[in-house]
Formats: structure tokens, C-alpha cells, sequence
């Protein structure tokens, strides 16, 4: 076979441009985004009811930059989410006092340069917030090594009745991650050695969500120590399913008491994934404590910790995956206090067991 030399020089051509091209897309993907390892894990947050909060870290993420040279963090962006499931989410000047970018490499800092609220929800708003440094400040330096840390600080407002039950979380959208905005000394991005800054930007891939914090002046926090789920025969017929959950709470700032029934404790059953209608189920629940007992009430006294097991007992009637989880978990302040909702962010779920009927 023989090939005509305009037929070797247009494949030649061909292949070239198509190099060409992939080492301009693949330069354009520079700079990674993911969670950090350190990342805070979601928690509740005492917060002041007459003055603004101390600095407290609600998310972390990691950028890794996979340039030759080194790069300039210019600008940020993240969304902010502010739930609340009893009343109308606050505005975002309303719950947060202060918020910072900073670099764990360096003593870089960005402010807020912006906020503009975006689309939400039924019980929830976002908003963008957008970080910079005053001109002449120091920037965060990314240098093709490990990845570097961010953390998003804050300060809190003094806690209002209008902020009870807010929860917040960061997080940062692929989208948003294209809006990053970078600096170098020198064009890498087209191998032009101009000794002039170059602005970059649209080199960010990823994306990073962080945990959920909630805000409390006072109350409860809750920390789960184990699940466990196992199928037992049942006298109604069909499979039992024992859900078993084992957790400490913490009262801090006040007393806390917790109905012994268990009628305090918001539990779901899922069957392949979908959420089970109990209403004409057969299941029982039962609430222990190593906690003292007032009345219908089991009690943490403030500062102290105590561990409760919550046990949940259900009669599957169909095969599939079954699983449970603990979403929420009612207290009140005193006795004959209103009841308040902790909620478990994320849920506590338990491992899946397959059932056959």
C-alpha cells in the first residue's frame, strides 16, 4: 500500500491539531477543588443572645494547583445556605456578623466583597458570597505541590428569637468553582513568557460541600456511638426488623429533658430507598438512658453527658432493602417547657438488610 505524500501531510496536520487541542483543554484544567480532610464535621454552635459569637470554622475545602509555576488565589466565591424548618430562613446579614477566606499556608485573608441572594426554597435560602483582598494585600500562593486549605470563618449575630432552629452550610458548586480567579507572573496557560501578571480564570474542576452546623444559645447536642439492624420472626408474621441506635447527649446552658417513651424520637424506615408509610404498619419503640427520670422525663443536667438507646422494632410484609435512620430528637428546657427539635444533620442511618417474603 502506498500512501501519496498530501495524504501523509494532512494526517500529519491532523494529528497535530488534535494534540493541540487536547493539551489546550487539559490546560485548562489546573487547579482542583475537593473537601479537606479537615473539614469540621456538622455540630451545633452556641451562639450569644446579647453579643456577636466568637469565630467559629464552618467549612474547609482544598485547592490543588497543577501548573509549573506558582499561582495567586484573586478571588473566591461559595453558597451559603441558611435553613430553618419552623419559620422563615434568615437573611444572610441577619445570622452571620462577619465571614472570612483564609489560607492555612499563609497568612493570607479575603473579605466579603459581596453577597447577592439566589434562588432557595420552601424553608430555605442561598446566597453567593464573594472574597477578595483589599489591593495590595497579601494573597494566597498555590504551588504545584499538596493541596492547600481554605476555611470559611465566622462570627454569629446575637441570637434572636427570628434565628431559632437556623442551620447553615457552605458549599461550592461546580459553577461556581469556574468563577475562581487566579494570577500568575507568567503565561502558562500559552507557554508566553510576557513577566507580566496574567489574570486566569475558568481553570477550576470540582466541586465541595461542606457540612451542616446548627445554630442554639442553649440546649442539647447529640453524638451517635452506633447502629446496629438485624431481622428477628415475628408472631404477626412476616420479617421482624430490629433498628438499635445507641447516643450520648450533651445539655449545655440548661437542663434537658427527654420523653422516656421514645415519642420524642423522629425514625424512618426505607425500602429500597423509598420512605415507608407506617400508618398501617406493626412497630413498637422504646426509649433507656443511663440519665436520671423526672416524671415522663428523662433528664441531662447542664454540662453533663448522658447515653440513651432508642430501639425500634418494625414487621416487614414485603421483600427488598430495608434500612432506618433517626432524623430529629425533641427536648424541652423544662418539664412542662415547649418542646424543641435537634436535628440529626445528616440522619443516622443504619446498615441495609435485604428481606424476603
Amino acid at each position: 500500500m502506498k500512501f501519496h505524500k498530501n495524504t501523509f501531510l494532512g494526517a500529519f496536520l491532523l494529528i497535530m491539531s488534535l494534540g493541540l487541542f487536547i493539551n489546550q483543554a487539559d490546560a485548562k484544567q489546573i487547579v482542583y477543588l475537593s473537601e479537606s480532610p479537615n473539614n469540621p464535621e456538622s455540630s451545633t454552635i452556641l451562639v450569644q443572645d446579647d453579643q456577636r459569637s466568637d469565630s467559629y470554622e464552618i467549612a474547609t475545602f482544598s485547592l490543588r494547583n497543577y501548573m509549573e509555576s506558582p499561582i495567586e488565589l484573586v478571588r473566591g466565591k461559595v453558597l451559603v445556605r441558611i435553613d430553618n424548618d419552623s419559620q422563615s430562613p434568615a437573611n444572610y446579614h441577619e445570622v452571620f456578623n462577619s465571614m472570612t477566606l483564609e489560607s492555612s499556608d499563609s497568612s493570607a485573608k479575603y473579605k466579603v466583597a459581596k453577597v447577592v441572594e439566589v434562588k432557595g426554597g420552601a424553608n430555605y435560602r442561598q446566597f453567593a458570597v464573594i472574597f477578595s483582598v483589599d489591593k495590595g494585600s497579601k494573597r494566597a500562593i498555590l504551588k504545584n505541590s499538596s493541596p492547600q486549605d481554605f476555611h470559611v470563618i465566622t462570627n454569629f449575630n446575637a441570637f434572636t428569637d427570628d434565628l431559632q432552629g437556623t442551620r447553615v452550610k457552605v458549599s461550592i458548586p461546580k459553577n461556581f468553582a469556574k468563577q475562581f480567579v487566579f494570577m500568575t507572573q507568567s503565561d502558562q496557560l500559552n507557554k508566553l513568557s510576557t513577566g507580566q501578571p496574567t489574570i486566569i480564570k475558568d481553570v477550576v474542576y470540582g466541586s465541595f460541600t461542606g457540612n451542616t452546623h446548627a445554630l442554639a444559645v442553649s440546649g442539647m447536642v447529640a453524638d451517635l456511638n452506633s447502629t446496629n439492624i438485624y431481622t428477628t420472626e415475628h408472631d404477626f408474621g412476616g420479617t421482624g426488623i430490629d433498628f438499635q441506635y445507641s447516643f450520648d447527649v450533651t445539655a449545655f446552658e440548661t437542663d434537658v429533658y427527654i420523653d422516656r417513651t421514645g415519642n420524642g424520637i423522629s425514625h424512618q424506615i426505607y425500602k429500597d430507598q423509598v420512605l415507608v408509610d407506617l400508618s398501617s404498619s406493626h412497630y413498637v419503640f422504646s426509649l433507656s438512658s443511663s440519665a436520671d427520670t423526672s416524671g415522663n422525663n428523662f433528664v441531662v443536667n447542664e454540662g453533663e453527658t448522658e447515653t440513651f438507646n432508642y430501639h425500634f422494632s418494625f414487621v416487614a410484609n414485603e421483600t427488598g432493602m430495608f434500612k432506618g435512620e433517626v432524623s430529629q430528637i425533641e427536648f424541652k428546657e423544662y418539664p412542662t417547657g415547649q418542646s424543641q427539635s435537634y436535628s440529626v444533620v445528616p440522619g443516622w442511618d443504619t446498615d441495609t438488610v435485604f428481606v424476603s417474603n
